[in-house]
């Protein structure tokens, strides 16, 4: 249950994960609970945000804090999330920030160690660890329900279409690409299932040579000896799924079928699990979203603590480093025998 106090909340980043995932949440659901102070670069697009969803806007966090916030939102390219969380932290303010969390590990290990000495908290917006689907499997892993992991396959694709405000995906080096951006999802998903594994890297590819890449092939091997397949891609539609093999089932699961998953015993067939939370037999994606800002709110007030702190999803960031410090370029064969004959 959200707590009774009213907050101020700095809403860094006027764009399009502002305006289509908080901003609806923290209006409607929260109206009564929290005022926004907006921040964005561009001080007039900050106006028009405070004018368009009757808040108040600042030219900095620092500023949004001198008026009265006691909390941040980041939204704003991933890049710029280490330095912004970082002002917030050195006021005492409470952070959510948009995946991922930093662009590398060192980062990541830097606003551990800073939120570590300060008295105020780092969310990461890991909306998928509430899915009621991912939430199972990882029941199902953590009790050894079908005995233990295997092998997992996720193939995870789709064009890119993010409204995106300043194009930051395909311009800033920093950025990076497909895997940084959506595999930070699903490999905080694999980091959290398998909460008790190391991983070593087998292979890394992708297509980026020396720009932001839009396919990469991981291969992993975690220290209980599970097998680990992970394709992605910005550029094509893939199946979306994720098969699990344990000793007695496999499991599929759909990305974003979040009620529901198959379960077949081996040489068996598909058996569909739906899963209802709250007498819910439909969930849109913004509600996982209002559950973290609900979440933070309590964080704000000192009765819960994250669902994903920083601390909690470093092990995917530094997987994530490690897989682009160890990547080459795919092998493509006309790219091969153009540098071979160089």
């Amino acid at each position: 249950m959200l707590s009774n106090m009213s907050n101020k909340i700095a809403v860094v980043g006027c764009g399009a994960a502002v305006e289509k995932l908080y901003v609806p949440h923290l209006q409607q659901k929260l109206r009564d609970k929290v005022s926004l102070i907006f921040v964005d670069q561009d001080i007039n697009r900050a106006k028009l945000y405070a004018k368009k969803f009757s808040g108040s806007y600042a030219s900095s966090i620092t500023m949004a804090y001198k008026n009265g916030a006691e909390g941040a939102i980041i939204a704003t390219p991933h890049p710029s999330h280490l330095e912004l969380a970082k002002e917030a932290l050195s006021n005492q303010m409470h952070v959510l920030v948009e995946k991922p969390a930093t662009v590398d590990a060192g980062e990541a290990m830097e606003l551990v160690s800073i939120a570590a000495s300060s008295e105020a908290s780092v969310s990461v917006n890991h909306s998928r660890r509430l899915f009621p689907s991912f939430g199972y499997v990882k029941k199902i892993i953590d009790n050894k329900t079908y005995g233990t992991v295997k092998s997992i396959s996720i193939i995870d694709g789709s064009p890119f279409s993010w409204p995106t405000v300043s194009g930051f995906y395909l311009t800033s080096e920093k950025a990076k690409g497909v895997l940084l951006d959506r595999g930070s999802h699903m490999l905080d998903i694999l980091c959290w299932w398998l909460s008790n594994d190391e991983f070593d890297i087998v292979s890394s590819s992708h297509d980026g040579f020396n720009g932001p890449e839009s396919n990469f092939k991981l291969s992993l091997k975690s220290s209980s000896k599970v097998n680990i397949e992970y394709s992605l891609s910005r550029l094509f539609k893939l199946k979306n799924e994720i098969i699990i093999s344990m000793d007695l089932v496999d499991i599929r699961v759909k990305l974003f079928s979040w009620n529901e998953l198959e379960i077949r015993k081996l040489g068996g067939s598909w058996k569909k699990i739906t899963l209802t939370p709250d007498g819910k037999k439909v969930i849109e994606y913004e509600e996982f979203v209002g559950k973290l800002v609900d979440n933070f709110i309590e964080v704000l007030n000192g009765h819960k603590k994250p669902i994903a702190g920083i601390e909690d999803v470093l092990p995917s960031i530094s997987l994530i480093s490690r897989a682009y410090e160890m990547a080459k370029p795919f092998e493509l064969e006309w790219y091969s025998d153009w540098v071979d004959n160089g």
